[in-house]
């Protein structure tokens, strides 16, 4: 390599020091929306995009599903979307299928979970659960060779953890007020309240955790921050404990839902997440 050569290289290495690549591959008949950042790209029959995260990407939505990333700023990963799912390919690859068998495991627990609360002993809910906890963990621990001070570990860590903690409040629904309020009084000290004035929902498994907070925070005895209402709802007892993205994740739900019933009311849902989140939804 001549000397000149040697110096334009480093030259853009230097200005682009962040090759983060996510590659989205459509293998479907139908089309569908990638949204990342603040853009919406829709892709047709064997398009691709090309997606440069700059190390700053934590997760994009494909066709309406969120995806969450972690990738460092020099990985690269291809999503092909087939027509059994997603398919990976690139560094870190396998991390999707050992998220898949977590929460397989963890919503396997459930019935165990449920048993317990027959014997109303909520010390044994909250042990046998957090061996559950654990043991996730441990698996996190064993894929993870690589440096474990980096956010993408501890955005991997918060995911399962907060995969794990909507098992466990899904099993506590036949408990009593006394045995709920028991069992999540130690799951919100331990795991939430720490993070509960900066929380965000940047997961489907966290937006359901703060709706089930939000819900139950009365006879859970609990203190929540309040937020102000985007937009007014006929849930705002509720909505006024949800940060901004977990009223934007409550409004998209909604929207969803009529959607898929067919119900004029979309538009009205529609309507206040272009309006008042500048979201758009097809």
């Amino acid at each position: 390599m001549s000397r000149k050569v040697f110096y334009i290289l480093f030259f853009l290495q230097s200005i682009f020091p962040y090759s983060q690549q996510i590659t989205i591959i459509n293998n479907i008949e139908e089309p569908f929306d990638v949204k990342y950042f603040s853009k919406v790209v829709t892709l047709k029959k064997k398009e691709k995009q090309i997606i440069s995260g700059e190390g700053k990407l934590n997760s994009i939505i494909i066709n309406n599903h969120r995806l969450n990333l972690y990738l460092e700023p020099s990985e690269k990963l291809d999503i092909s979307v087939a027509k059994d799912g997603l398919r990976y390919k690139g560094d870190k690859d396998s991390i999707y299928s050992l998220i898949a068998k977590i929460h397989l495991i963890n919503y396997s627990k459930i019935k165990e979970y449920q048993q317990i609360i027959e014997k109303n002993n909520p010390q044994q809910y909250i042990n046998n659960s957090e061996l559950t906890l654990s043991d996730d963990l441990k698996k996190v621990d064993d894929f993870w060779n690589f440096d474990k001070s980096t956010k993408s570990y501890k955005r991997l860590r918060e995911y399962v953890i907060y995969n794990w903690l909507t098992t466990c409040t899904l099993g506590l629904f036949p408990g009593t007020t006394g045995f709920q309020k028991d069992v999540v009084d130690n799951y919100y000290k331990k795991y939430i309240e720490k993070d509960i004035q900066t929380f965000q929902c940047d997961s489907t498994f966290k937006y359901a955790v703060i709706e089930y907070l939000a819900q139950n925070k009365k006879k859970l005895g609990i203190n929540l921050p309040t937020y102000p209402i985007i937009m007014a709802s006929h849930d705002d007892e509720i909505l006024q404990y949800f940060p901004t993205s977990c009223q934007q994740n409550y409004f998209e739900s909604k929207y969803q839902f009529l959607k898929s019933k067919k119900d004029s009311r979309q538009d009205i849902f529609k309507k206040a997440l272009k309006e008042k989140f500048h979201h758009n939804v097809d």
